[in-house]
């Protein structure tokens, strides 16, 4: 399950900040950072990946710990995955001597271009049995749909459900700019785009998102 595939996105965003850092104590190698964002995303252990987010689930108790309120009306907005570097990320030599420029500032790259997503998130509150309900009658049978919850109990929910649910992480949550539920998330181009759901007070609403799946 790629389900950190998320936060990997969130890793290469940082990358060239921990280059800068890096840059002023120890020298940093001569290579293209398309070439490392493309080799980072191949080298990606996913199986280690997940043992390590269900070994997660258990020891929390399959728990989620984050208190959003519930999407008063429905809305969309884009996230801007874009990168530009605010500062001059230098060479060095073996001495530590600064030898040129590497990356300059004003340096812009996408980790959209070299990594695809195909997945959508979709974060529910796991202590609001209608944002269940719903989740179950519109992405119960969508394989590449995977539930986060914001609240509630990962384990039984997924019994609930028939399927394997997963914890939302704060790291995920500031990195889509999370503010209600349900928050579907989804690739866009070249952009994340989240869309927030308003769930009805019947038991499934009949709201049409531009990520609803139809199956045979």
């Amino acid at each position: 399950m790629r389900l950190v595939i998320i936060l990997l996105l969130f890793s290469f965003v940082t990358y060239a900040k921990d280059l800068g850092t890096v840059g002023n104590t120890y020298p940093v190698a001569e290579k293209d950072l398309m070439s490392e964002i493309e080799e980072r995303a191949a080298k990606v252990d996913w199986k280690s990946i997940i043992r390590r987010e269900t070994e997660n689930v258990r020891k929390n108790a399959g728990k989620g710990g984050i208190s959003l309120p519930k999407a008063e009306k429905n809305r969309s907005f884009y996230l801007n995955m874009t990168y530009v570097l605010d500062h001059d990320i230098n060479t060095y030599n073996q001495k530590g001597e600064i030898t040129g420029i590497l990356y300059p500032k004003g340096f812009v790259y996408n980790p959209l271009d070299y990594v695809k997503v195909k997945e959508t998130y979709v974060v529910f509150n796991g202590k609001r049995q209608k944002e269940i309900d719903w989740f179950k009658a519109k992405y119960s049978l969508a394989p590449l749909v995977y539930p986060l919850i914001t609240e509630g109990n990962a384990i039984e929910i997924a019994k609930h459900i028939g399927r394997p649910v997963y914890v939302l992480r704060d790291d995920m949550r500031k990195l889509f700019k999370l503010e209600h539920t349900v928050s579907v998330i989804y690739p866009e181009g070249k952009r994340m785009r989240v869309d927030e759901i308003m769930v009805a007070d019947e038991k499934v609403n009949s709201v049409n998102t531009s990520r609803s799946y139809k199956h045979k």
